[in-house]
């Protein structure tokens, strides 16, 4: 089963005001005045999978949300392959009774105004070539909708990449009775929103790391990932722009995010 979730959504969020601005570091400006947006998408996206087949007692086997992000810098380095060769892979790995959502992300979080795509791995019948046709229908119907919701998401772009309160809102997509739960962003791992950004030159800086997770554990923005597997694929991919010791900084702030959340970091998904 492969459907499109629509939902009612609100005007998308505003750059924060010039007071802000200049009463905090560009870097790391507070987070405060996104929380009432933030806390609006959160309930826009917690009933996206209800409803959902699931396995003999209706619930998933596994419960999957895949994040793709759809800012300027994730594009200008093309991770359209990635987001190709990840979906595939996510598809081939359902088992039967197992759940995906599909989202995008820019810099107002993730993309409300486009539906999520919702895939259902629900195969009938005990003969292995039926099941297989069914799988592969289903993944081909998975494919058409993912390039829909990527292309809407792209005409409604918003400038930036709010990487934090996209993880924090996707982990209410998965369903907590799944028996596996995964989250798996296919980004470069630079978070550049008015309220956060996250600088080459301020990555090398053990101080600046500790600092932005300190404020979201203020802001009560680091979601609890226990139990949850964390993949980021493509890290720091637009290393071109990085030297290797901020490429190197990159990948240790989020490590430390998946920490402070509970889980581990997770690069290969082996």
């Amino acid at each position: 089963m492969v459907t499109l979730e629509s939902v009612t959504c609100p005007a998308r969020r505003e750059p924060a005001l010039n007071t802000l601005r200049q009463q905090c570091p560009p870097t790391l400006l507070g987070l405060a005045p996104r929380l009432p947006f933030l806390l609006l998408a959160l309930l826009l996206v917690v009933g996206l999978v209800t409803g959902c087949d699931g396995g003999p007692d209706g619930q998933p086997v596994s419960s999957t949300a895949l994040v793709l992000d759809v800012s300027g810098s994730a594009e200008s380095i093309n991770l359209q392959n990635s987001f190709n060769a990840r979906l595939d892979h996510e598809l081939s790995s359902l088992s039967n009774g197992s759940t995906l959502t599909v989202l995008t992300l820019d810099g107002g979080g993730l993309t409300a105004s486009c539906p999520p795509v919702k895939v259902g791995m629900n195969l009938t019948g005990n003969n292995d070539p039926v099941r297989e046709q069914q799988r592969a229908a289903i993944m081909n119907k998975a494919r058409e909708h993912t390039s829909g919701l990527l292309n809407c998401a792209r005409q409604r772009l918003i400038p930036g990449s709010d990487l934090v309160g996209s993880i924090k809102a996707a982990y209410y997509v998965l369903d907590s009775k799944a028996t596996s739960r995964k989250l798996v962003l296919v980004t470069d791992g630079m978070q550049w929103t008015e309220e956060l950004m996250f600088t080459p030159q301020n990555l090398t800086d053990a101080s600046w790391r500790d600092q932005v997770l300190s404020t979201l554990r203020q802001q009560d923005l680091l979601p609890d990932l226990t139990g949850v597997r964390f993949v980021v694929t493509d890290l720091a991919a637009g290393a071109t722009a990085l030297t290797a010791t901020q490429a190197q900084g990159l990948h240790t702030l989020w490590e430390q995010y998946a920490k402070a959340a509970h889980t581990t970091l997770d690069l290969t998904d082996d």
